[in-house]
């Protein structure tokens, strides 16, 4: 139904880990069922068994949908992201 794909890695201010949710995939058909929270959730709930300091995860300013499943677990930060392609 659905999948996310996270990178554990250090931080730079903190000595426990952070974790980066670098993608989140629901079927078109399962969207809306509830799939996409319980993956943020599960997610979420494994880092404070684990003692990461940090979820975090981007989309797109204009991902409407997406980012009303998102402000149900925390507010968007206002920061920026830039990207250099490098190839």
């Amino acid at each position: 139904m659905g999948f996310a794909c996270a990178v554990l890695h250090p931080g730079t201010w903190s000595v426990e880990p952070v974790c980066y949710l670098e993608d989140l995939f629901v079927d078109p058909g399962a969207r809306g069922a509830g799939v996409g929270g319980a993956l943020i959730r599960d997610l979420a709930d494994l880092g404070r068994t684990c003692g990461w300091k940090r979820l975090y995860w981007h989309t797109r300013a204009d991902n409407k949908a997406a980012r009303r499943l998102y402000d149900h677990f925390t507010e968007a930060d206002g920061f920026v992201r830039y990207t250099l392609v490098l190839r």
